[in-house]
């Protein structure tokens, strides 16, 4: 996500480049877009695929 918004407020016209600073901004303020999350799930059935995304993720995430 930071990629395709620093990209983005290089690359695109005014409008669009104003947009990925401001996200930019607010990501990085919240923290937002510092995980990169990447799961290797070709061994995985794919009717199986959400209950090992909520397996692995769920771990990092406390209830409030």
């Amino acid at each position: 996500m930071m990629i395709s918004l620093r990209a983005a407020a290089r690359d695109e016209d005014k409008g669009e480049r104003q947009r990925a600073l401001q996200a930019l901004r607010y990501a990085k303020k919240r923290l937002e877009g510092l995980v990169d999350w990447q799961f290797d799930i070709s061994r995985i059935d794919r009717k199986d695929v959400m209950a090992f995304a909520h397996r692995e993720v769920a771990k990092f995430f406390s209830k409030a």
